[in-house]
C-alpha cells in the first residue's frame, strides 16, 4: 500500500515540474529559397553576369534579391543560358526568370509578376548623319543594325521583303562599332542597355550618337514563375512590395546606380 502511494505522490510531484518548466521553443522554420535564373552572358544594366561589377548585379537582379529577402525568402541566383533556364522554370525546376511577357511563347504558362522596368527599343544613329524615327516605315532603304536572335515584329515585313537591309550583331557592343565605322545607317537597341555600353566603354562619345525619341517598341520586364498555386501568394506579395518600392523611392535608388 505504501509503496502505491509513494509511486502516486512521485507521479504527481514529477507531473507538476513538468508542467511547471518552461516550454521549449519549437525549432526556427528554415526559409524558402526561391532561386532566379539568368542568363550567363547577361543582359547589361537589367543583368550583369559575373564577376560583379562593384557589388552590382543588374537592376532586376537587385530588385528581385530584394523583395525576395524582405518577405523572408533566402534569394539563390544561378547562370542558365536564356531559353533553357526559362524551360526549367517551366517543368518547375527553378522558381524565376527575369522576361518580357510579350517575348514569351505561350506566357500562360507562367505566372508573372508586375512589370518592374520597362524596356524600350530605340533607334541610334549618329549625329554626323541622323536618322529621323517616327515609325518603321521611316527605316525604308536603310541599312539597320539589329542584335542576331533577337525578335523584332514591328520591322519583319520590311526585312522580309528587302526594304529594310538588315545586319546581325552578336550584341550592343558590336553594333556601336558597325555603327560608329560606318557600317550600319543606324541600329535598334535597348536604351539603357545602349547608354551603358557607350559609357563603359570610353571610346565613344555620346554626343556623337543620338536616339530617337519615338521608341520602336517597348515591354515592360517582369518575372515568369512555375504555373500553378504554389507561388501565386508569394506573387501576391511580391507585387505589394513592388508597388512599395516604386512609391517609396527605393525602386529609384537602384535605378541611379545604373545611370
Amino acid at each position: 500500500m505504501h509503496t502505491i502511494r509513494n509511486a502516486a505522490i512521485l507521479f504527481v510531484i514529477l507531473l507538476a515540474a513538468a508542467l511547471a518548466a518552461p516550454l521549449s521553443p519549437a525549432p526556427a522554420r528554415a526559409a524558402e529559397t526561391v532561386t532566379l535564373t539568368t542568363a550567363p552572358e547577361g543582359w547589361e544594366p537589367f543583368i550583369i553576369a559575373a564577376p560583379r561589377q562593384a557589388g552590382r548585379d543588374g537592376i532586376l537582379v537587385e530588385v528581385f534579391r530584394e523583395i525576395a529577402k524582405k518577405l523572408g525568402h533566402d534569394f539563390r541566383r544561378v547562370s542558365n543560358p536564356d531559353k533553357q533556364g526559362l524551360m526549367m522554370v517551366r517543368q518547375g525546376r527553378l522558381d524565376a526568370a527575369p522576361k518580357a511577357r510579350e517575348w514569351v511563347s505561350g506566357p500562360e504558362r507562367y505566372l508573372w509578376t508586375d512589370g518592374v522596368v520597362t524596356s524600350s527599343d530605340t533607334v541610334l544613329s549618329r549625329n554626323a548623319a541622323p536618322v529621323p524615327f517616327q515609325a518603321p516605315a521611316d527605316l525604308k532603304g536603310r541599312t539597320v543594325g539589329i542584335i542576331e536572335g533577337f525578335k523584332y515584329p514591328k520591322l519583319a515585313a520590311f526585312i522580309d521583303n528587302g526594304a529594310i537591309k538588315a545586319v546581325r550583331a552578336a550584341g550592343v557592343a558590336d553594333l556601336l562599332s558597325l555603327l560608329m565605322h560606318g557600317k550600319i545607317d543606324c541600329a535598334v537597341v535597348n536604351g539603357p542597355a545602349a547608354k551603358w555600353a557607350i559609357r563603359n566603354r570610353g571610346d565613344i562619345n555620346s554626343d556623337d550618337l543620338v536616339f530617337s525619341r519615338t521608341p520602336l517598341d517597348s515591354a515592360p520586364l517582369r518575372f515568369a514563375f512555375t504555373g500553378g498555386d504554389k507561388w501565386k501568394p508569394f506573387i501576391a506579395r511580391f507585387n505589394a512590395e513592388l508597388a512599395e518600392m516604386k512609391k517609396n523611392g527605393r525602386l529609384s535608388a537602384i535605378l541611379s546606380r545604373y545611370q
